[in-house]
């Protein structure tokens, strides 16, 4: 399974909007999180994170054809990379797109680790970050009732 990362400009805003909203429409619906859910975003706050410095969106790509994105911030003071959102266009989720996705973008920067986070109650993103060597480090609420935060980590480079 080829894919690749290619890196967005700003022409490619509205294919990351659309592909955003498709990928966690369903989450949505499953817990209305208005405050925080990626599928209420409008495009307007998604051009302001587009225009942040340290902020970095790339295309995934199949066959030249995208089918999602994820976005990088770097801190250079602490070579700590955060990767979010990760988002796949749900005909592509599950094939092992994603974790050939995150594992492309973690060799992009020159970073010593790199953190995330999601849904507690999605076992099967619990799942995937933890096959592809994240370390659950911290659990928090949220103020939409029935979800939790969990916050994972990896190192990278073979820095310990």
């Amino acid at each position: 399974m080829t894919i690749s990362l290619i890196e967005a400009n700003a022409k490619d805003l509205s294919i990351i909007y659309l592909i955003q909203k498709a990928a966690f429409r369903s989450l949505y619906e499953t817990y209305q999180d208005e405050r925080t859910s990626p599928f209420k975003e409008t495009l307007e706050k998604l051009q302001r994170k587009f225009n942040q410095p340290n902020y970095h969106y790339f295309l995934i790509q199949r066959k030249e054809e995208n089918i999602g994105f994820i976005k990088i911030t770097m801190d250079i003071e602490t070579e700590t990379i955060r990767i979010a959102p990760i988002a796949l266009l749900p005909v592509n989720q599950g094939k092992g797109y994603g974790k050939t996705a995150l594992l492309l973008a973690e060799s992009i920067f020159p970073a010593r680790k790199a953190i995330l986070s999601t849904i507690k109650e999605e076992a099967h993103l619990v799942h995937f970050y933890e096959s592809c060597g994240y370390v659950l480090t911290d659990c928090a609420s949220s103020d939409t009732a029935g979800m939790h935060f969990v916050y994972f980590e990896k190192t990278l480079n073979g820095d310990t």
